[in-house]
């Protein structure tokens, strides 16, 4: 009984040590977005559309993305978005933020749903790579950061040849 007894404490230990702490991604943790400007009038409607605030985890880090919103909206207002109510709405869904921690493709991952009024719906994704990172939290948000300036780019760019069309 005593042998099952510390058998069960000994994984209790080592069960609580493997999964490590929480981190929090936050805003204030990226550098600053470098993001083209619009072209034309957009107004914005982003809403977070993940199942949790998970964001995977880098080494024994527990990423967590809680307020998936502030950060992709504060990152995204250097594109200055319109508040004019006739302009046309772009509604963004985030539909996945997270930090893949695979070595050979250790990076960021942020993807959208885009809703453009005469357009069918279309996803972004974005996922720049890097190799040979250390598996620390500060790399995790670097590259967070790259992901999300990847896929802010792409949405711009793309409402940017909207306004050529």
């Amino acid at each position: 009984m005593t042998r099952a007894l510390l058998l069960a404490g000994l994984c209790l230990g080592a069960c609580a040590s493997a999964f490590g702490s929480e981190q929090k991604i936050s805003a204030d943790q990226f550098a600053p977005a470098n993001l083209s400007s619009l072209q034309c009038d957009y107004r914005l409607e982003l809403t977070d559309a993940r199942d949790d605030a998970a964001a995977g985890s880098m080494g024994n880090e527990n990423m967590t993305f809680a307020d998936a919103t502030a950060v992709v909206s504060q990152r995204l207002a250097a594109a200055r978005w319109s508040s004019e109510p006739t302009a046309p709405l772009a509604s963004v869904q985030i539909k996945r933020l997270y930090v893949n921690s695979l070595w050979a493709s250790r990076g960021g991952v942020a993807v959208y749903r885009v809703d453009l009024a005469g357009r069918a719906p279309f996803l972004i994704r974005a996922q720049p790579r890097k190799t040979g990172d250390s598996a620390s939290v500060e790399n995790a948000n670097a590259r967070m950061g790259e992901a999300l300036d990847e896929a802010n780019q792409s949405l711009v760019s793309f409402l940017n040849q909207q306004c050529r069309a």
